[in-house]
């Protein structure tokens, strides 16, 4: 009986947990992924409690009596969960500022690449699509003459389905590029680059500009931040 009932505690325990973190990144849905006018109402907090409410008396489970010594540790747990969700604390404006300065890259828009690029298509073997760019890259600078195409789009590095350049390349290609932004040598690769495998081939890319947008004010996103910073409460 007594493993019956800790079987089902730890059920439970699972259930009301996913749901209250659900409400939490519910909060923090924005409408488009390049607008941050989101805004929280009194009457979602309310249905919040009343649901985590509700939930806790038809599992009849009683969240302030532990079940037993062993565990005490998941209840206190699920306990402060549910208090950051019902209870929604704020932070002080010095702490929300430094969560956000600490944190800016995440409120960063999409990054905007503009290149051309040549393609040598997989068909049956991605292998020696690679090859051919390889060997194509040693002689570009040469007098041959290419033919090029041109790509400018977006990449949304937090939704990445949204972005041109995966529609575009396929994720692989993009992760890549992105990557290489991160590390800084796309900045220090003048000219022609490659080769990067992507969804159709390889490519060899010759990269005109990268543009990020910044960061919006933090007056401009503050319910945004203080859900990501509550979020960040419950995480640490």
């Amino acid at each position: 009986m007594e493993k019956l009932k800790r079987k089902y505690f730890f059920l439970t325990l699972f259930s009301v947990s996913v749901i209250s973190i659900s409400f939490i990144f519910l909060q923090d849905t924005r409408e488009q992924a390049d607008e941050y006018d989101y805004k929280l109402t009194p009457e979602m907090d309310e249905v919040n409690k009343q649901t985590i409410l509700d939930l806790s008396e038809k599992l009849n489970l009683n969240l302030n009596e532990p079940i037993n010594e062993e565990v005490s540790e998941e209840h206190s747990k699920l306990t402060g969960i549910l208090s950051a969700v019902s209870d929604k604390k704020t932070p002080s404006r010095e702490e929300l500022a430094l969560f956000y300065e600490n944190n800016k890259h995440r409120y960063e828009g999409d990054i905007i690449f503009d290149f051309l690029y040549l393609i040598f298509p997989s068909n049956s073997s991605k292998t020696d699509s690679y090859l051919q760019a390889e060997q194509k890259l040693k002689m570009i600078n040469s007098e041959e003459e290419i033919s090029p195409q041109h790509f400018s789009g977006n990449l949304d590095p937090y939704l990445p389905s949204n972005s041109s350049l995966v529609r575009k390349f396929g994720y692989g290609f993009a992760s890549k590029l992105k990557a290489l932004l991160d590390e800084g040598k796309l900045q220090k690769m003048p000219g022609w680059i490659g080769p990067i495998t992507g969804r159709d081939g390889a490519y060899l890319l010759n990269i005109s500009s990268i543009t990020t947008s910044p960061a919006p004010d933090l007056d401009a996103i503050i319910e945004e931040v203080i859900n990501d910073w509550r979020l960040d409460q419950i995480k640490n």
